[in-house]
């Protein structure tokens, strides 16, 4: 266990710690519990940070349900139906944007690489804070799904949280290969079918190595 450090001295040590986790879905009825697909999609377009501060919420009880949608910042419609977002999911994807503090990923990495340079002139003038900012330097425990070299059409929302929009690009790139597929006659769709099988099995062949 750590000290709790104080004014630059060491503290004395945790007096209790929880043998189990927290649980706030403990004594909470079934229509006030956050759904499993309510995870999935409440931080869609919202930054690290605040994808941080919502999984928060979820962890310790904190989160409240929208019961009806809220008016946009933007576009001034009843469209965010995402509880903390301040701008709906249209509105955020085309301004590329927070849907939930509306600044800018790459304003909010210019923050922080300040941030990081004040942290680093107070640690050299301090010792004792320097245990504190080593904690903040850890890396997130929640999930934050950014967008891969691949995912061309989505380059330009990277820093935010695409996986609803990720989810909903490979839905439709599937839709319009069974269209493609459909068009084929019989013969020519077995064989792309075991093209398309065969490129499979070499690109897990490669990876293996």
């Amino acid at each position: 266990m750590k000290r709790v450090t104080k004014n630059g001295m060491p503290g004395p040590r945790q007096a209790y710690m929880n043998k189990n986790k927290y649980n706030p879905n403990r004594y909470k009825p079934e229509k006030d519990r956050v759904s499993r697909q309510t995870e999935f999609v409440m931080t869609s377009l919202c930054c690290r940070r605040c994808c941080e501060i919502i999984q928060w919420k979820v962890d310790y009880g904190k989160y409240t349900l929208q019961e009806q949608g809220r008016r946009c910042n933007l576009c001034r419609e009843n469209k965010v139906v995402y509880a903390y977002h301040r701008i709906c999911q249209l509105c955020a994807e085309r301004e590329a944007v927070c849907a939930k503090c509306q600044k800018h990923p790459a304003t909010l990495v210019s923050t922080t690489e300040a941030d990081a340079s004040d942290r680093d002139s107070v640690q050299e003038l301090s010792e004792g804070i320097s245990g504190h900012l080593e904690k903040l330097k850890e890396p997130s425990k929640y999930a934050f799904v950014e967008v891969t070299p691949d995912e061309e059409e989505l380059q330009r929302l990277r820093g935010l949280n695409t996986r609803v929009l990720q989810q909903k690009l490979r839905k439709r790139r599937d839709a319009e290969d069974r269209d493609c597929l459909a068009t084929l006659r019989e013969r020519e769709r077995r064989t792309l079918l075991r093209k398309v099988a065969t490129r499979a099995e070499d690109s897990d062949t490669d990876e293996s190595l």
